[in-house]
């Protein structure tokens, strides 16, 4: 049907119910930067957005600020910490609210689930006919939709659901590593067959699945053949983010930002750190390793020796970071979706290292584009060779930034996902 057809039957404003994980604040990590530029798009292009999310201990934001780009915000503060009873007991209790005939709710999950949150959207929505489409953004919040549709009259707006990963795979794969305790191990395993039947159960009782990546859709497919889903990728403003002017230094440096608290990453800068660094210290000793981004994890904190290795923590921009490295790497051991931060450096000219893992999803070329390598020493010698090759380092950024431009930007996600909310709102 084509998009004349469509607004005779739809208003050129949609009315969205935006569920997030949490408020996005400053500075924005990957996760962070996608809810950001979701709302903000959606805004933008003039539809009314009200944005559901809780206001966690770890990202804990001032609510006015997300206000700026959004219509209107219901959120609760939901503390959000660790804790390992809690962790344990929730193998045997659901400690979600209520009960909404869902699977047993993971601990991943359970976490950000707050009854006074349930309350204050109940107070807030009173007749979900007031909106056209509820869009689901990550796993994580799905709970709280999926129990609104279920306490209200049966005619109710479709759910998007936008997975940006298939959370099962990655706690699946960090079961798998080996630095961590057996104990440890064995607990992800369970949680990930819970993450797995509560993944798929979510995806069935949505209307459409928005994937970031083709590997994920088609995961997705595959557990809910009968639910429709389509690919939109995220973006980068490719336009907005000039080269870089590198800052003069006398030692050469490599750089990771991204969030120090997400397990993939925690896990992929333990390995880097451990197993490819001393690689490169043997040939290039004075090299730096500058880690930065919010929320470091005691055994990131930990890596920190102000000789070769340092630990910046939280920085005010990825320019300002990216200006004073010349390589930056993303050594991604597990996950699934799409790196925004590797698109990230891509857009700003950055010559980079990533494994497999780490590209998946991403059209990129290993040599062309970006240097992918999966063992210590391949991945060391990467970034051995775009320290010393000057020429090939500019030439494989000005590449990625290239690609970047032409295929990514967040107004073709927006444009797309806005398509898909009309597509579904039809069928309603």
């Amino acid at each position: 049907m084509t998009w004349h057809l469509i607004h005779l039957f739809l208003p050129e404003l949609l009315r969205i119910l935006f569920f997030a994980p949490r408020i996005p604040v400053r500075p924005f990590d990957g996760g962070a930067l996608s809810i950001y530029h979701q709302v903000w798009g959606l805004k933008n292009a003039g539809h009314q957005v009200t944005v559901v999310a809780p206001n966690t201990s770890r990202h804990f934001a001032d609510e006015e600020a997300i206000h700026e780009f959004c219509d209107d915000v219901i959120t609760h503060d939901v503390d959000t910490a660790i804790r390992p009873l809690d962790a344990i007991s929730n193998l045997l209790i659901d400690k979600a609210p209520y009960k909404i005939g869902l699977p047993k709710t993971p601990y991943t999950i359970s976490r950000f689930l707050h009854r006074s949150l349930v309350d204050k959207i109940h107070q807030r929505v009173n007749s979900v006919e007031n909106f056209d489409v509820i869009h689901v953004d990550y796993l994580t919040p799905a709970w709280y939709a999926i129990e609104l549709k279920r306490s209200l009259p049966l005619k109710t707006p479709p759910i998007l659901f936008r997975a940006h990963n298939v959370e099962c795979k990655i706690v699946a794969q960090l079961a798998l590593d080996k630095n961590r305790g057996l104990a440890e191990r064995v607990y992800r395993k369970i949680v990930a067959r819970q993450t797995k039947t509560f993944e798929q159960a979510v995806a069935s009782r949505c209307q459409m699945i928005a994937a970031v990546s083709q590997a994920d859709a088609d995961w997705f497919n595959n557990v809910c053949p009968d639910v429709p889903n389509m690919v939109i990728p995220v973006g980068v403003e490719a336009a907005d983010v000039s080269k870089l002017t590198r800052a003069k230094r006398s030692r050469p440096a490599i750089g990771f930002l991204g969030s120090l608290e997400w397990g993939p990453n925690v896990e992929g800068i333990l390995w880097f750190v451990r197993e490819v660094v001393p690689f490169i210290t043997k040939e290039l000793p004075d090299v730096e390793i500058r880690i930065a981004g919010r929320s470091p994890a005691p055994e990131i904190l930990a890596l920190h020796t102000g000789i070769n290795v340092f630990i910046d923590g939280p920085v005010k921009s990825a320019t300002e970071f990216l200006s004073t490295v010349d390589v930056a790497v993303s050594p991604i051991l597990s996950g699934s979706g799409v790196r925004i931060k590797i698109l990230e450096g891509l857009a700003h000219a950055m010559p980079m290292v990533t494994t497999s893992a780490g590209a998946e999803g991403l059209p990129v070329a290993d040599g062309e584009h970006i240097i992918i390598a999966d063992d210590a020493a391949a991945f060391s010698q990467g970034c051995i060779r775009l320290l010393k090759d000057t020429a090939y380092a500019e030439m494989l950024g000005s590449s990625g930034r290239g690609l970047v431009t032409r295929e990514f930007s967040w107004g073709q996600s927006i444009r797309k996902l806005i398509a898909a909310y009309e597509s579904i709102a039809l069928r309603r």
